[in-house]
C-alpha cells in the first residue's frame, strides 16, 4: 500500500527552502545526480534478545528537493518495532561524499528489538521521488529508490535466566515511594514503583507488589515517560498501586526485587527496594467510604454463634437459587451452548492460544472486513490512517492499537506473559474480533 503522508509535503517545503540560493539559482536540471537511501542500524554491534536498536533510513540528494512518499514497507519480521514520529518538519543539511555534495534527510525510523536470536534480513524498503521540473525544463520525473538491505544477528541471554527476570534489557535504578506513613484503617495510601533509565522501557514489566493479608488493594496503573529529544528509550516507568490497611499497628510493605539484564556489563543485575512501613491508627468510625468498599466479615462471638450459622445458611441457600433461576432464563432464552466454536469463526480456539496467533487472526479480519491488502506489513501509523480512510471509526482504530501494544509487549519481553496477562489479552483480543466481525 502505497502512503503519501503530511510530513513528507512538509519535507518537500522545508529542503526547497533549506537549499541555499546560489545552489537552487546554479540547478537548471541537467545533468542532476540521481538520489539514493543509505540504511543504518545504530546499537552495541551485535544485540541481545530484546535490546533496542535504531533502524534510519536517510535519502541523499543534490539539487531541488524531490516529493516523497513510500513505495513499500521494511519486512521487520520476528522485530519488536515501533516507528519514530518525525514531527512537523523533516530537516536536511549538507553533506559531502566522495568529494561531491549533498542534502540528507532522515526519511523514515524505528526502534526495533528482536524477539529471538537468530538471523534477520530487514531489506524491501523503496521510496518514490517526485522531481518537478523548473526553470528552463518543465519536464516531471518520476524514481523509485531501493534501500539497502541489512542483516542484525541477535543473540540468545545468557543462561541460567534468574528467577524473577521481568524482562528489563538496559540500565536502570529501581524505586519504591508511598504517598503517606501514618493513614487510619480503611484510608488509601498510593505506593509508587518507578523504574528509570536506559532499556526497553516501552515494554519491560514492573514486579507485581505483595501485600499482607490484612491490607486490600487495587489494580496498579502504570504510566510510563519518555525522553523525546533521546534516539533509544530513556526515561521512567512508574506502576502506582492504591492499598488499604485494614488493621490498626504497623503495617509493613516487604522488599521488592527487580531483575534486569545489563548489555553493556554482559549479566544480569538486581536492584532490591527498602521495606515500607505505615502506621495504621483505629478511626473513630469504623465504616468509611474506603473501608465499606471491602466489607469485614461478620464478627459472631459466642453468644451470637447459632444466629450466624442460620444467617450463613439463608444466604448460601439464597444464592444457589438465584444461581438456579439465572441459568434457566439465560437457557430459555439463547438455548443450549455449543460444545465449541465453530473452527471458521475465528474466535480463539482455547487459552493455549498464542499473542502471535492472536495477532495473526486479527490481521485475517482486518484484511477480510476492510479489504486492506497484507496489513501485516503496514507500520502502526500506516495502519490507522488506512483504517481512517476505510471510515473504520475512532473507537475501534483505538481497540485495534491497545491489543496490538500488548501483543508486542509481550513477545518483546524475554520474561513472557503471566496468566492472568493471557487470560486479559484472550478476553480483549475476542471483544476485539467480534466487533471487527461486525464491519
Amino acid at each position: 500500500m502505497r502512503r503519501a503522508v503530511p510530513f513528507m509535503q512538509c519535507l518537500l517545503l522545508l529542503l526547497t527552502l533549506s537549499i541555499p540560493l546560489a545552489d537552487a539559482a546554479a540547478d537548471t536540471g541537467q545533468g542532476r545526480k540521481s538520489p539514493f537511501i543509505r540504511t543504518t542500524v545504530t546499537g552495541t554491534g551485535r544485540p541481545y534478545v530484546g535490546e533496542e536498536l535504531l533502524l534510519t533510513y536517510t535519502l541523499y540528494f543534490t539539487g531541488d528537493a524531490p516529493q516523497v512518499s513510500d513505495e513499500s514497507n521494511p519486512s521487520l519480521d520476528g522485530l519488536w518495532h515501533s516507528e519514530i514520529d518525525p514531527g512537523r518538519f523533516v530537516k536536511s543539511r549538507p553533506v559531502t561524499l566522495d568529494n561531491a555534495v549533498y542534502r540528507s534527510a532522515v526519511i523514515r525510523q524505528y526502534k526495533l528489538a528482536p524477539l529471538r536470536s537468530g538471523r534477520f534480513d530487514v531489506g524491501g524498503y523503496r521510496l518514490k521521488c517526485l522531481f518537478t521540473g523548473n526553470g528552463a525544463s518543465s519536464v516531471t520525473r518520476t524514481m523509485l529508490i531501493s534501500a539497502p538491505s541489512v542483516v542484525i544477528d541477535a543473540k540468545a541471554l545468557p543462561e541460567p535466566i534468574p528467577e524473577g527476570f521481568s524482562g528489563g534489557i538496559g540500565t536502570f535504578s529501581f524505586e519504591r515511594s508511598a504517598d503517606h506513613a501514618t493513614r487510619i484503617t480503611g484510608e488509601p495510601v498510593t505506593l509508587a514503583l518507578t523504574v528509570r533509565g536506559k532499556g526497553n522501557l516501552p515494554t519491560l514489566r514492573i514486579p507485581a507488589l505483595a501485600v499482607p493479608s490484612t491490607v486490600h488493594k487495587r489494580e496498579p496503573v502504570t504510566a510510563l515517560s519518555l525522553d523525546s529529544s533521546a534516539a533509544f528509550s530513556a526515561g521512567s516507568l512508574t506502576s502506582r498501586v492504591t492499598i488499604y490497611p485494614q488493621q490498626p499497628g504497623k503495617t509493613v510493605i516487604p522488599p521488592l526485587r527487580f531483575i534486569y539484564f545489563d548489555p553493556e556489563k554482559k549479566q544480569y543485575r538486581t536492584l532490591y527496594s527498602q521495606p515500607l512501613a505505615i502506621e495504621v491508627s483505629q478511626g473513630e468510625k469504623s465504616g468509611t467510604m474506603d473501608s465499606r468498599n471491602f466489607p469485614q466479615p461478620d464478627a459472631a462471638g459466642p453468644e451470637n454463634t447459632d444466629q450466624a450459622q442460620l444467617k450463613a445458611a439463608g444466604k448460601a441457600a439464597a444464592a444457589v437459587l438465584a444461581a438456579v433461576l439465572i441459568v434457566a432464563l439465560v437457557l430459555k432464552r439463547f438455548g443450549t451452548p455449543p460444545e465449541r466454536a465453530d473452527k471458521n469463526s475465528g474466535a480463539i480456539p482455547d487459552e493455549s492460544a498464542s499473542p502471535e496467533n492472536l495477532k495473526a487472526q486479527i490481521y485475517s479480519l482486518i484484511e477480510e472486513k476492510t479489504g486492506i491488502r497484507k496489513p501485516e506489513s503496514l507500520t502502526r501509523a500506516q495502519l490507522a490512517t488506512a483504517l481512517a480512510e476505510k471510515n473504520i471509526i475512532p473507537t475501534t482504530n483505538r481497540e485495534i492499537e491497545k491489543v496490538f501494544e500488548t501483543i508486542d509487549r509481550m513477545l518483546y519481553s524475554p520474561a513472557g506473559a503471566t496468566e492472568n496477562e493471557m487470560i486479559l489479552l484472550r478476553n480483549e483480543g475476542m471483544r476485539l474480533q467480534q466487533k471487527l466481525r461486525q464491519l
